[in-house]
């Protein structure tokens, strides 16, 4: 939905650069040139495969059962939910093509690599960084994956013990950053999506440098009490299933955002 269309586009703009012509010949060259037409068929068609929409009514009762199992104050999720429907892109799809409605934060790549209608790019900020469980912010960093509208047995295979579960990753934080820096950078935006865009990047930073002592972390996890959350070290826990290594570079990712 993402990376597919992405690249097509860029192929389409290289093409039409004239960089590629004294290369290839002509009817190579025009094939290159169709990967436009071809991202916009992938934006149409690919994409809504993968939505999801809830009920409003029906995701607070979710929210509320799933933070009851983790032991989370549910009152910030529940308080930034409107009367709207929930709605955000599955994390994949099942054998038979249907959405997983676990939320997760790969939408910052469709912020970072498409360009997306206003509208768009201002609801896939404000969904990923609603107070989680509704969204995907806790107080010490986005995570990565919040399995609180699926089914019981996903909410297993998606909690703070899992490398993909309810942790925070440092490079995908930094990646919704520049995913919403990208579109705060556009001339076409309307007060509102602005807003929208503006809030949410503001919010995502407050909480990044709340857990400042650990950006060099390629992933951490989060325990809460009294409605406060606070970082966790991931991996040293008996539970803890992890593919965690140090010496990957996306470890370093705060010096790529240019932070001292």
């Amino acid at each position: 939905g993402v990376f597919v269309p992405a690249a097509l586009a860029a192929i389409g703009r290289l093409a039409a650069s004239g960089m590629l012509a004294p290369h290839l010949d002509p009817a190579t060259l025009a094939a290159f040139e169709g990967a436009t037409a071809l991202a916009d068929i992938w934006l149409d068609a690919a994409p809504m495969l993968f939505e999801v929409e809830l009920d409003p009514a029906a995701a607070r009762q979710e929210i509320e059962a799933y933070a009851a199992n983790l032991g989370v104050d549910p009152a910030p999720a529940l308080a930034a939910l409107g009367n709207e429907p929930v709605r955000f892109s599955a994390v994949a799809l099942d054998a038979e093509g249907h959405p997983l409605p676990v939320q997760n934060s790969d939408e910052g790549f469709a912020l970072l690599f498409l360009d997306l209608p206003a509208e768009e790019a201002a609801e896939i900020a404000a969904a990923a960084t609603r107070p989680f469980p509704a969204g995907l912010l806790t107080g010490v960093g986005l995570v990565v994956a919040n399995p609180a509208f699926a089914a019981a047995e996903l909410e297993r295979k998606f909690d703070r013990s899992r490398y993909h579960g309810t942790v925070i990753w440092s490079w995908q934080q930094a990646l919704m950053v520049a995913g919403l820096t990208r579109q705060l950078d556009r001339t076409d935006l309307p007060e509102t999506a602005r807003a929208a865009l503006e809030k949410a990047r503001t919010e995502l930073l407050a909480a990044m440098a709340i857990a400042d002592a650990v950006r060099g972390a390629e992933l951490w996890s989060w325990s809460q009490a009294n409605g406060v959350y606070r970082v966790e070290f991931f991996g040293q826990r008996a539970g803890d299933e992890t593919e965690s290594n140090a010496a990957q570079l996306w470890s370093t990712v705060s010096l790529a955002r240019g932070v001292n």
